[in-house]
């Protein structure tokens, strides 16, 4: 049985695509604040889950966080906006490729933060990204997690049954 499974998950019987998150790194304000936290798009591409925090300096600083709020990105954009509540200011990261494309390393970030409606946003209520980065990391997605956890069962099961078939000879 082990060595059924075993050959059904090298062969890639059933694999997971894996869904990405990326982390912003350095991220400075045209006002001397800074932002840091994530974001999570999915198989799919689409932003799925992200909390990132701004700090307060010309604009109040905002927690945006996954489930309070709404993002927009469609894949192949180079460029995510996290809106607050009503859509009464948001956050906004670009990149300069699409953002579904980045697959290893670091990335230049430019973008701002508005605190009332907009694109564009209005004088004195907004600041401008200076400088950050976004790195990313593959998260795997529960298929994966699934099959690697019943990949090490099916292997101690095999194990166990190896265990319990050796019998020693009494001693004489």
């Amino acid at each position: 049985m082990g060595a059924v499974l075993g050959f059904a998950m090298a062969s890639g019987f059933a694999t997971a695509a894996n869904a990405t998150t990326y982390y912003l790194h350095d991220v400075t304000f045209d006002d001397g604040t800074s932002a840091s936290g994530y974001f999570s798009t999915s198989v799919y591409g689409y932003i799925d889950s992200f909390d990132i925090t701004t700090v307060d300096g010309a604009i109040a600083g905002y927690h945006y966080v996954s489930g309070v709020i709404n993002s927009s990105y469609n894949p192949g954009d180079s460029s995510a906006t996290f809106n607050r509540p009503s859509y009464i200011g948001y956050l906004s990261l670009t990149t300069t490729s699409p953002i579904n494309s980045l697959t290893s390393g670091a990335f230049t970030l430019a973008g701002a933060e508005c605190d009332t409606y907009g694109p564009p946003c209005p004088a004195g209520h907004g600041r401008s990204l200076l400088s950050g980065s976004l790195s990313l990391t593959p998260a795997p997605e529960s298929a994966t997690w699934g099959l690697m956890i019943l990949g090490f069962g099916a292997i101690g099961f095999a194990l166990r049954r190896t265990r319990a078939s050796i019998a020693f000879a009494p001693a004489r």
